[in-house]
């Protein structure tokens, strides 16, 4: 069987050998293919020549093999598309199940805690606070056991602690199911008092162990405090934490705490208070203006859960009796030079008659 020849043009080399070997019916390694001429572009399409190629078939060893079709035109080699090769992965190895873990048991509090004197207001609200909580973990379906009422003195809140047999759905996904519970509770408990107080409910060590390591990290902040003389300023923390470290801090005179920023992004902040600072570097005091005394202090207020009216009025109160303080001590620390003494008109008449002579004879004198 003869082979067959054909010439085959196109824009480029590549579509000339595509026509040929369609023309054809083979494939690229069943022909042999020279090119003639190759494509020139010429000037803005002036002068351009295609590209020219001559294919040959090659020499078959039987004359009744038939040789496979090529692709057609529109399956080309940019375009092609073929069947999708699938790959099959290697079987993974299956994991045996993970146990699921023990129950830890509630740890008790500090033993400052378990002492703790717990004032005759706080008994019977400390009481509907556990019914309160018994009920609505009987609401949930998990049932509870050594439930414990605690007041916690130094953080000025009711500690509830208890066990639980599904302590992962009452805790939730990062506390927040147990926030919900304490945030009822809360409401629950506050119509005993003008102002709420805090709530905290406690199984398996959850707050515990958080507690732990932000307490940590206040004794690292206060150590850094006092050797940089620099504010520290937290990460941003929710205000129960907030509540937590202003609290935590409150019996450190020499350290200020106070909130700032919005919303997510509210953060504590250190600083050392103007005393402590001049005493330690022997430098000039510095004044603040009462002013910002005053925004310092309802700052504070307002990230302590206070109300901001009364304590601007509570503050205007103390600055008005600590000036009454100053002026009393004044005049006693004053000399008799710049006191005038006051004459008793009784036991003297006869100095006060010559006062009143004198202020006869004055108004007399000034006219001539």
């Amino acid at each position: 069987m003869a082979r067959r020849e054909i010439t085959a043009e196109g824009k480029d080399v590549g579509e000339a050998i595509t026509k040929g070997l369609h023309e054809l019916g083979r494939r690229r390694d069943q022909v042999e293919v020279t090119v003639v001429q190759e494509e020139k572009p010429g000037f803005l399409g002036i002068g351009s020549k295609p590209a020219v190629v001559k294919i040959i078939e090659k020499k078959w060893d039987s004359e009744n093999s038939t040789p496979m079709k090529p692709r057609s035109l529109k399956r080309n080699f940019k375009g092609g598309k073929g069947k999708k090769k699938i790959i099959r992965k290697p079987s993974r190895l299956t994991k045996a199940p993970k146990e699921p873990k023990e129950n830890e048991p509630q740890k008790l509090p500090s033993l400052e805690i378990q002492n703790a004197i717990i004032p005759e207001n706080l008994k019977e609200p400390m009481s509907v606070a556990k019914e309160s909580l018994i009920k609505i973990l009987e609401g949930i379906g998990v049932k509870s056991e050594n439930v414990n009422v605690w007041w916690d003195q130094k953080q000025e809140r009711m500690l509830i602690t208890f066990d639980c047999d599904s302590p992962a759905i009452i805790i939730g996904k990062e506390g927040h199911t147990l926030e919900a519970i304490q945030y009822i509770i809360t409401l629950i408990v506050s119509r005993y008092f003008d102002n709420p107080i805090s709530v905290i409910c406690d199984t398996q060590n959850y707050w515990r162990k958080l507690e732990d390591k932000v307490n940590d990290e206040i004794e690292r902040a206060v150590k850094m405090l006092m050797r940089t003389k620099k504010t520290y300023r937290f990460r941003p923390m929710s205000a129960q934490r907030r509540r937590y470290i202003h609290r935590y801090l409150v019996d450190r005179k020499e350290i200020s705490t106070a909130s700032e920023g919005e919303g997510k992004w509210r953060k504590v902040v250190l600083r050392l208070q103007t005393a402590t600072v001049n005493q330690n570097t022997n430098t000039t005091p510095n004044t603040t203006t009462p002013q910002e005394s005053i925004n310092t202090q309802l700052n504070q207020a307002v990230s302590y859960g206070q109300d901001t009216q009364e304590a601007l009025r509570k503050m205007q109160e103390e600055q008005a009796k600590a000036a009454m303080a100053e002026e009393q001590a004044e005049t006693q620390n004053a000399t008799p030079a710049d006191v005038a003494p006051v004459q008793n008109s009784e036991q003297n008449p006869a100095t006060t008659n010559e006062v009143q002579t004198q202020a006869e004879v004055a108004p007399a004198t000034e006219q001539k």
